[in-house]
């Protein structure tokens, strides 16, 4: 098991970078298994260092303001601990994990990720940090004694959380008496002294790693080379499961804990960061009250947002060709939604690369053959779990004649004719969509669901798909 001993020393490097020139490697995935599988082969590092990051830990001076991270997540030295030598990488090597490390969003970009196989960006300290969590095994981590002496300023009303936290109380402007606020603490609870390693980690902005960590925190010893691990999840799927890969993290991330737990877990991390790091301008003149309050709401939010919506591909992430010519707006919210099978291509596409290429190529079709501005449809869904943007949710599309202006036209990749989707792309057009859509304001409560047959002369979206649309909610019977 000396291949784990790889993800200590890319820890290492992505805690303490050294500056360098511009990694040749594509910021790919693929680059980072790839290295990984270098480091796998080359460094010796024994089954100890495998429960302790002590190298990490005591590698170079750390400065006197370490993440949260760095401070609470990892565990204390062993003194089995063996310290590889990270200068045996590559300068190839080095350089690309150089460039990863400083995980930062800065002008609407975002630095330290790489485009993973399913099209997702992934950003790779974090994802190392889940990891590193989850072969820890959901322990605890204790709050220093001398940081538990600092005292926390109170705040009397909810004018601080508005001022500090406009996105999550906007969001929620009735959320005064949270549902699930009845299980956290008041102003007189006792400060937690401890926190699961393993849901700060997803706290701290990875799905990705929380998702694995909790599988290596669940299977026995001894675990499988880090390199073969992602090369499953971001591909095929662990151990053959199609279901747990990358492009199913929200459905499995809404699965790995209730709202109420993931609730006080933020509660109490964000606590414990209150008292970590005092000089934290949100979250000074806060009380506990008041943290359990945004903790609610927050997780309203992440659990709502974005663990509840779709995961969206962008135009530019499939490739899209310019609009041609000057797109119509749609006067918002609407209240159809119309589905469609794309009929050609025929087979469903079931990984990022054959969707974009549908994608690309459906494209070419409706502008070039159909001479249309764009392609018609507002969204494409894949087999691969991920909707692909065409119009969007702001311009008038071209899938429904007659009726375009009215409602969003939503095509499942495939013929439909005699099978169905398989069930992720069907709860996202049942279920995930809609809802969303909603809460937005860009679709109406009251929506109604209809087939591209019943309003035009075709037999989209299939007969099979179209029987099974007849028993969903919001479908509606049109009088011809």
């Amino acid at each position: 098991m000396k291949a784990w001993g790889a993800l200590w020393i890319v820890l290492g490097l992505l805690l303490w970078p050294e500056p360098g020139a511009a990694s040749s490697l594509p910021l790919l995935m693929d680059s980072i298994i790839q290295a990984l599988a270098e480091l796998e082969q080359k460094v010796p590092v024994t089954e100890a260092s495998i429960t302790a990051s002590a190298w990490i830990l005591s590698a170079k001076n750390s400065s006197t303001h370490n993440s949260l991270h760095q401070r609470l997540l990892l565990k204390a030295p062993s003194h089995n601990t063996t310290e590889p030598d990270p200068h045996s990488l590559s300068p190839e090597l080095q350089a690309l994990i150089s460039e990863v490390a400083q995980h930062d969003v800065q002008n609407g970009r975002e630095y330290g990720v790489v485009l993973a196989p399913d099209g997702s960006t992934v950003a790779v300290k974090p994802l190392l940090f889940g990891l590193e969590a989850g072969l820890q095994a959901h322990s605890v981590a204790n709050l220093p004694s001398d940081c538990l002496a600092i005292p926390c300023d109170t705040g009397d009303t909810l004018a601080n959380i508005r001022a500090t936290w406009p996105g999550l109380m906007d969001a929620f402007p009735n959320a005064s008496s949270p549902d699930v606020g009845a299980t956290l603490p008041n102003d007189k609870a006792k400060t937690p002294t401890t926190v699961d390693r393993l849901l700060a980690i997803t706290l701290a902005g990875d799905l990705d790693g929380a998702l694995l960590g909790n599988h290596l925190s669940q299977i026995p010893r001894p675990h499988p080379p880090l390199s073969h691990l992602l090369r499953e999840y971001y591909g095929a799927g662990v151990n053959g499961d199609p279901v747990f890969r990358s492009n199913f993290r929200r459905q499995n991330g809404a699965a790995l804990t209730s709202a109420p737990t993931l609730a006080q877990q933020v509660w109490e991390a964000l606590v414990l960061l209150q008292k970590l790091e005092p000089e934290h301008l949100q979250l000074q003149n806060i009380s506990q009250e008041q943290l359990a309050q945004v903790a609610t709401l927050a997780t309203k939010e992440f659990t709502e947002a974005f663990l509840g919506c779709p995961a969206i591909h962008p135009r530019c992430r499939w490739g899209a060709a310019p609009y041609r010519g000057h797109p119509t707006p749609l006067r918002l919210p609407l209240g159809f939604l119309y589905v469609h099978h794309t009929y050609v291509p025929a087979p469903p596409c079931t990984t990022f690369q054959s969707c974009a290429a549908d994608m690309r190529s459906m494209q070419r079709f409706h502008q070039d053959v159909r001479k249309w501005d764009d392609i018609g449809y507002s969204f494409v869904v894949g087999s691969d779990g991920y909707l692909y943007q065409g119009r969007g949710w702001h311009w008038v599309g071209a899938h429904t004649r007659g009726y375009n202006s009215r409602g969003f036209g939503v095509a499942f990749v495939g013929n439909y004719t005699g099978s169905l989707p398989n069930e992720a792309a069907l709860n996202t057009v049942r279920d995930a969509l809609p809802s969303c859509a909603i809460r937005a304001g860009l679709l109406r409560p009251d929506y109604k669901l209809l087939g591209h047959r019943q309003l035009v002369l075709t037999h989209c979206p299939g007969n099979a798909l179209f029987n099974l649309l007849r028993t969903w909610p919001h479908f509606t019977e049109v009088e011809n």
